[in-house]
């Protein structure tokens, strides 16, 4: 028997449309992964998140013996091309996901084994290292989840070195808010000026806060924040 083609096609089941309860499910795994959903999507935004963290290492630019703290490092791409930078100094990161804990933990090893890599699971804002002892900050995709009250800004810029900086990358509201599974209740959406602003409400200086606009791959705009502590 033949296949009726059109009846074939009505048969293929399109994504939920915006507003569907699949999407505030995937929003809230993307802010806190866990179980096997949050594995699954872990996996994902490894691949999408490639490109962000090349572009917001080499804007990091750690010296031999620098010390680089991640903040939300997911599966751990991220601490592995900062472990791959040669004299490099020790690595630490947090991430509140138990499953994104476990998945940098394998994917890093040996770097831990090594005693060259410290992993925490914790929310940023009270972070459990003492004051300035890092030379750097990252957070890649991460910003979107942060409190408004500029706490955990404050506490990034507490355990940097004066003179030290944060680089963050977050994706540009004008293309996230086409994303359905962006909603309110899971993610903050960000312009260049509303990136610089949150940074400067946790004690960042206008003046040593700086914010480039990078294209990516389909489209898509992001920005890369340099943001350094006074000396």
């Amino acid at each position: 028997m033949k296949s009726n083609p059109s009846r074939d096609m009505e048969s293929v089941k399109p994504f939920p449309a915006r507003g569907h309860r699949f999407w505030s499910f995937v929003g809230r795994q993307l802010r806190h992964p866990a179980g096997l959903a949050g594995r699954t999507l872990g996996a994902v935004m490894t691949a999408a998140n490639r490109q962000p963290v090349e572009r917001a290492i080499e804007v990091l630019n750690p010296m031999p013996g620098d010390r680089v703290l991640e903040l939300g490092f997911g599966s751990g791409y991220g601490l592995e091309r900062l472990a791959s930078i040669p004299r490099i100094g020790k690595i630490c990161g947090i991430d509140q996901s138990q499953v994104m804990f476990e998945a940098a933990a394998r994917r890093n090893q040996a770097a831990i084994s090594r005693g060259d890599m410290q992993l925490v699971r914790g929310p940023i804002a009270d972070l459990p290292w003492e004051d300035a002892i890092f030379d750097h900050a990252l957070m890649v995709n991460v910003v979107y989840f942060l409190g408004n009250d500029g706490r955990d800004i404050r506490e990034i810029r507490r355990v940097l070195k004066p003179g030290g900086t944060a680089v963050a990358y977050a994706t540009a509201k004008s293309s996230m808010r086409n994303w359905p599974f962006c909603e309110p209740e899971t993610h903050r959406l960000f312009d260049a000026g509303e990136l610089k602003s949150l940074f400067q409400a946790g004690g960042f200086p206008a003046e040593l806060t700086v914010v480039d606009t990078v294209r990516l791959p389909l489209g898509i705009s992001g920005y890369v924040l340099h943001a350094h502590k006074p000396i």
